[in-house]
């Protein structure tokens, strides 16, 4: 399954790109000059942390697919899955933003919101699937799938 393994990487590749771009984000909407050192430093110091333990999952993504550990795959499974559930919330707070707007007939900024949740609620879903699928052949391969109805195994 030569596709399956490709779109793994397209999966790395995307989750890296959102990682950077997170942690982008999280230092400009920071305001440093309102905020005392010590506060800026810590805050920083947390952006950083996060973006080391999406670097390590991402690591250990990287390094399951390609030398087939199906056991190094479930750290990704379990962020995304995090990340697939705030996604699902952050979307039906701006649909329900979105819908108290037009029959407010107020602005529709939250709409930009909804769009982009819901496409993170897209690829987390998308991504945690081909995830487990890739986990459960790499683990079915090397046999370390084995059905609880099998005999031998009990």
């Amino acid at each position: 399954m030569p596709e399956l393994a490709a779109r793994v990487h397209v999966v790395a590749g995307v989750f890296f790109s959102v990682s950077i771009s997170a942690s982008v984000l999280a230092c400009a909407l920071w305001n440093f000059q309102k905020h005392e050192a010590n506060e800026s430093l810590i805050y920083a110091a947390a952006v950083f942390s996060g973006l080391i333990l999406n670097i390590g999952i991402l690591g250990c993504l990287i390094y399951g697919a390609t030398r087939n550990v199906p056991g190094l795959m479930t750290p990704y499974v379990v962020c995304g899955s995090m990340h697939l559930v705030v996604s699902v919330i952050l979307t039906g707070y701006f649909a329900v933003c979105t819908i108290h707007g037009i029959v407010m007939g107020n602005d529709l900024v939250e709409i930009y919101g909804f769009l982009v949740f819901a496409l993170l609620t897209y690829f987390w879903s998308w991504s945690v699937e081909v995830i487990r699928e890739e986990r459960d052949r790499v683990a079915k391969l090397a046999g370390k799938h084995m059905p609880f109805i099998n005999d031998d195994y009990i």
